[in-house]
């Protein structure tokens, strides 16, 4: 059945894309609201950069519909859409100086010659480049490469910028800087972001919303923090970061939760309309799993079996004689970061910090 229309910047109306036999965007309903800065974030294969892609005009839907601005723009060419894209490899033209490369979209649109200089000279000052205009790309790092890419983009004023994994080609520190001004950057235009990444943490920092794709599909939509502390689905609590996944066995239910066994020990379970005798999953984040030394506290029995020095903090692993595996982070200085390899530990968490899933993945309890 046929979803109705939402009033957005850009909607995905029962979107799908084949090659082939092979859908890899399959039947996508989604929404991205004025000024969002939104992410597709999910696995190589998954579908994002097609989708954004097919937001872009370069590829075009096999069924379904695609409106910006509520204007049907389903079949039209990337130039009839007031969207541009910036893509991972800059694709600046080496035979052009920066300002020449900020100004093609301009002269290409037949701009008025009387305005290219300071367009061109205002797009490069808000990416900080405005002092590099007479350079070729050749003499610019792979940061200034992509700043220059991403004023050229700019220039033309576009209503949305698609982002095809921007930073992918950039070292480390020089990616967390440039994830920080774009995030600036965003904030200071208002403009429509759609971003494309693999980068779970680079989602995480940057979006107001993020979709979570897997297998053409979508499996999560929500702001950052609901993605990461409440995923409805087993692959997302594993994509999006680190997570212990445990299987447990429902006891009872009462009035104020659900008591599980799980890893030998039971444990209380808050909000889970899971009736006694099924078996579901439960997702705990390392930094929620501590060490207690407390014998009336409920925990799991377990043996460390790695420490690991990661520089904000330590993690250790930890096997249960049921043979269940538990990882745990904490900061230096905490009793879990004393632990050492073949110590017996007791690991607890809140209840609060349990992210019940059906054991199939499908979705949350």
């Amino acid at each position: 059945m046929r979803r109705p229309l939402t009033v957005g910047k850009v909607v995905l109306e029962n979107v799908v894309k084949r090659y082939g036999n092979v859908e890899v965007v399959k039947d996508l309903n989604l929404t991205i609201n004025q000024g969002e800065f939104l992410t597709l974030l999910g696995p190589s294969g998954c579908g994002k950069t097609t989708t954004l892609m097919m937001i872009a005009g370069f590829e075009f839907p096999s069924a379904g519909r695609i409106r910006i601005d509520g204007a049907d723009v389903t079949d039209k060419p990337p130039f009839l859409r007031n969207v541009n894209t910036v893509f991972q490899n800059y694709a600046l033209f080496p035979h052009m100086k920066v300002a020449d490369n900020v100004a093609f979209g301009l002269r290409t649109r037949r701009t008025p010659k009387s305005e290219i200089p300071e367009r061109v000279r205002h797009a490069l000052s808000l990416v900080q480049m405005e002092e590099y205009g007479g350079r070729w790309p050749r003499q610019l790092s792979g940061g200034q490469q992509q700043r220059v890419a991403l004023a050229r983009a700019l220039v033309l004023q576009p209503e949305v910028l698609l982002l095809d994994e921007p930073l992918g080609a950039l070292d480390l520190k020089l990616r967390k800087e440039m994830q920080v001004e774009l995030k600036h950057l965003h904030r200071k235009l208002g403009t429509t972001f759609l971003f494309v990444t693999h980068d779970q943490e680079e989602a995480l920092t940057m979006s107001d919303r993020i979709v979570v794709m897997n297998g053409g599909r979508i499996e999560q939509i929500g702001p950052s923090a609901e993605i990461y502390d409440r995923p409805k689905t087993r692959f997302v609590a594993e994509f999006i970061g680190e997570t212990n996944m445990l299987k447990a066995r429902v006891l009872e239910r009462n009035g104020s939760g659900t008591l599980v066994e799980a890893a030998g020990v039971r444990l209380p379970l808050l909000g889970a309309a899971v009736p006694p005798g099924d078996r579901v999953l439960l997702s705990v984040r390392p930094e929620r799993v501590r060490v207690t030394t407390d014998p009336s506290q409920q925990a799991v029995l377990a043996r460390v079996t790695d420490r690991i020095y990661v520089g904000s903090g330590v993690k250790i692993i930890a096997n249960a004689p049921d043979g269940t595996t538990l990882t745990a982070s904490g900061m230096p200085g905490t009793p879990l970061a004393d632990c050492m390899p073949g110590e017996p530990v007791r690991l607890t968490w809140d209840a609060e910090a349990v992210v019940p899933l059906p054991e199939a993945g499908e979705g949350a309890a």
